[in-house]
């Protein structure tokens, strides 16, 4: 615990604890409305999580924690508000783990590929684990013959590569890690804004650059076909595009895609280069939105701008 000024910050860690990101904002959220928090702060202590909590000056300078450690921090006006609010945290998360338990009585599958054996006819895989597990998990997708959404953060970048090798082999998309959106034949996964069906196709390596684009077509009236993510990090030298090369392939083929957007974080200036040069040929027209990309204009299909907008 420590104190600035009248407040006082405190934080508890659950080792070994995972709850996904929407639960832990919804935790948050409820926190910021107990009596006496100025701010709350309910993360997985990923290396980037933490580095948040330290800008916001939100990170007590005791707490050690690991990446699938589960931490609680607020800021609230007095000692008495601050056990109070770690205490509303504490039965939040309790409560979530009683939830899931009191259906015990549904039979679940015990592991996935228990799953796969049960859901006769499942073709999507949805992930969203500590880092350190969910390599073996998309592996085992991907062998099952499973797309995969990877929800899932913290994974190493070989890794990453080696999955998406894996994935391009089979056909399979692997969207992420650390996918955040994605809309397959107007199933949403993620966070998904809700949108008219249409006819344009969206690949991003940006979770919020997608759903920008998504609400700007919807306040035009036109609606989205496909919505792909790749992962923030598929644009970069290591992962050369693997999988927003699939991505573009699997549109380029769909009945229901008539033009695509391809939207991306800054790329590596070599990917860039191959990306654009790929879609030179597209039989369908493309818009290409890479952030930092100098390159704006039109060339053959291919249309490319640096903003959203």
């Amino acid at each position: 615990m420590s104190a600035v000024g009248q407040s006082v910050l405190k934080s508890l860690v659950f080792p070994s604890l995972y709850r996904d990101s929407v639960t832990l904002m919804m935790i948050a959220s409820q926190l910021q409305r107990v009596a006496g928090v100025e701010r709350a702060g309910v993360v997985m202590a990923t290396p980037a999580n933490l580095e948040i909590l330290a800008t916001a000056g939100m990170l007590p300078e005791q707490l050690v924690a690991s990446p699938d450690d589960l931490v609680i921090v607020v800021r609230c006006d007095d000692e008495a508000a601050a056990d109070a609010a770690i205490a509303a945290a504490t039965e939040q998360v309790a409560g979530i783990g009683q939830a899931e338990s009191s259906s015990a009585e549904l039979v679940r599958p015990g592991t996935l590929l228990e799953g796969v054996h049960a859901l006769t006819g499942a073709n999507l895989l949805s992930i969203s684990t500590p880092g350190a597990y969910a390599p073996l998990l998309i592996k085992q997708g991907l062998q099952a013959g499973l797309h995969v959404f990877c929800f899932s953060d913290n994974i190493a970048v070989a890794d990453e590569v080696a999955l998406k090798e894996l994935a391009v082999s089979k056909g399979l998309l692997l969207m992420g890690p650390d996918c955040g959106t994605a809309l397959i034949d107007g199933t949403p996964l993620g966070f998904v804004n809700a949108v008219s069906a249409g006819p344009v196709g969206i690949v991003s390596a940006s979770g919020t650059g997608a759903q920008e684009v998504m609400c700007q077509l919807d306040a035009q009236g036109v609606g989205v076909s496909q919505v792909i993510g790749v992962g923030g990090r598929d644009l970069s030298a290591e992962v050369g595009a693997s999988m927003t090369n699939l991505a573009l392939d699997l549109l380029s083929a769909d009945e229901q895609t008539e033009c695509i957007i391809l939207i991306g974080k800054p790329p590596a200036p070599e990917v860039a280069q191959a990306l654009l040069s790929r879609l030179a040929q597209s039989a369908k027209p493309v818009v290409v939105c890479l952030i930092g990309n100098s390159k704006v204009g039109t060339n053959g299909p291919v249309t490319t701008t640096a903003t959203l907008a």
